[in-house]
């Protein structure tokens, strides 16, 4: 009796006339339930805008779009220390949904979770920033996956697109796009922020990095675009229609949209993007690049290359990742892998720290082929499979290559028996060999390996390989293999 009589008392104090049927009695339930109940009813830019949820009721409709940019941040810090709660279905519905046995838990930060939860670990802080025609919205399904490890994730809808598409105006530029960005950092507090843009955003958070440096602890480019200044994007990206310009905005006709840009995603999410597209701001994507000095100053990025997709071209990321240094990645999907492989993405974007160290191994040795292996099961790790990898061009991936039993070979029972670097200048008379297939299939002749230790327990390694013969390895190149597995532990420490 006690219950109705609260319910009842909420609604009313709430100057609620309908309680019967309608979203008040929700509410009013939220309320006396409290804050931790209700974090999945109130995080309306996930919900109501990713295809696998249900559809919006459209109850912010008359709300300024920056009022309720500050409401969503303010309500994602408050879901922060809160455990995720149980999804239907099962372990299999949590897994649907980036939990459960198949989701993978955070790596480093502050603690993500409240003491005393089981799988609490360190969180990340994700900025997400959408390309052309599109809003906060084509993030949601890799977002999901990101809050669903423990981590402050936002997507912001720049100025003139998404839901702010009726504020469009002249003036707005990549260098205004780019000061929101910044001033969303700073008047937010967010840093050790791992920054990311997809298509033009990627000049978006160029710009960004540049005016809050002391901000960023990784940039990560999702097939974007980066260009030097005075570059401009038409010089770079061949359409195969035109756009549809204005003295505001451009945009791709819905055919176009339907045909070429979400042609390989399934007919559901398809539909679900197309009824979200809008114009861009027409000088954000077609006036020249500004002048920066982001090339000239060093950082830790990462670069995700769709292989599907025509734009931008595959020489043009290269150029990025060379410039930077960067960890280099590719999804056999298209342009937009945020809705075609929500999963894979969020994957590379949780690890993104771990392939970075991997790839900054690779540059220092020269090695055609850098791989770690994580046997960590909270984290749904195992060395079955590489956790992280950097490649030379042209140089097979062991990404996916499960069949091997990893433990069994004699180089990994070695460094289980002697814990410490080794190094073999030639693997075909190797006291300790690697696997077969390792020679066979994919190409090695001399390796180094690099034990990850845990509480005295061999976790892992980092392996790097050299193709094409005998190869003496320098004290430069085992020192650069100790520094990564050094980096490597510090990155799996909680805080």
């Amino acid at each position: 009796m006690v219950e109705p009589v609260r319910l009842l008392l909420a609604v009313v104090s709430h100057g609620v006339r309908r309680v019967r049927g309608g979203p008040a009695v929700e509410s009013a339930r939220r309320r006396l339930r409290g804050p931790a109940a209700r974090p999945a009813d109130r995080r309306r830019h996930a919900a109501d805008r990713d295809p696998e949820a249900a559809p919006a009721a459209g109850r912010d409709a008359a709300v300024d779009p920056r009022i309720l940019g500050q409401r969503r941040l303010r309500e994602e810090r408050g879901r922060a220390d809160v455990h995720p709660p149980a999804r239907p279905g099962g372990a299999a519905g949590a897994a649907r949904d980036g939990q459960g046995a198949g989701a993978v838990e955070p790596v480093r930060g502050e603690r993500s979770r409240q003491p005393g939860v089981s799988g609490a670990g360190p969180i990340a802080r994700y900025v997400l920033i959408h390309g052309a025609y599109q809003g906060g919205w084509i993030w949601n399904p890799v977002a999901t996956r990101l809050r669903a490890a423990g981590h402050l994730v936002l997507a912001p809808s720049l100025d003139g697109c998404g839901e702010r598409h009726h504020l469009v105006r002249r003036g707005i530029t990549v260098g205004t796009h780019a000061q929101e960005v910044a001033q969303l950092l700073f008047y937010d507090d967010l840093g050790d922020v791992t920054l990311v843009g997809t298509s033009s955003g990627g000049m978006v958070i160029q710009k960004a990095a540049e005016l809050a440096r002391e901000r960023i602890r990784r940039l990560v480019f999702v097939d974007a675009l980066a260009l030097l200044p005075g570059e401009r994007v038409d010089a770079i990206v061949k359409r195969s229609a035109p756009n549809e310009v204005t003295e505001l905005t451009t945009g791709p006709t819905r055919a176009d949209a339907e045909s070429r840009l979400f042609r390989d995603l399934d007919p559901a999410t398809r539909a679900w993007a197309l009824a979200r597209i809008t114009p861009h701001p027409l000088a954000a994507l077609e006036a020249p690049m500004e002048p920066t000095t982001f090339w000239e100053q060093a950082w830790r990025a990462t670069v995700i290359r769709c292989r599907q997709a025509a734009n931008p071209p595959e020489s043009h990321q290269r150029r990025t990742a060379e410039r930077l240094g960067a960890a280099w990645h590719e999804l056999d999907t298209g342009h937009y892998p945020m809705l075609s492989e929500p999963e894979a993405l969020a994957r590379l974007l949780l690890y993104a720290e771990l392939d970075g160290i991997v790839a900054t191994l690779r540059q220092a040795t020269g090695a055609a082929r850098v791989t770690l292996r994580l046997d960590v099961p909270r984290r749904n790790l195992s060395v079955a499979d590489v956790t992280a990898e950097a490649l030379a061009p042209g140089v097979a991936s062991l990404r996916g290559q499960t069949s091997i039993d990893q433990r069994a070979a004699g180089s990994i029972e070695w460094l289980e028996t002697h814990r410490r670097v080794l190094v073999q200048e030639d693997v075909s008379n190797a006291d300790a060999p690697p696997p077969p297939e390792l020679v066979r299939l994919y190409g090695a002749t001399a390796q180094m390996l690099g034990p990850v230790l845990r509480d005295g327990v061999l976790v892992g390694w980092v392996s790097v390989h050299h193709t094409g013969g005998p190869r003496r390895w320098s004290a430069s190149d085992v020192a650069a293999l100790e520094t990564a597995v050094r980096d490597v532990s510090r990155e799996l420490e909680p805080s």
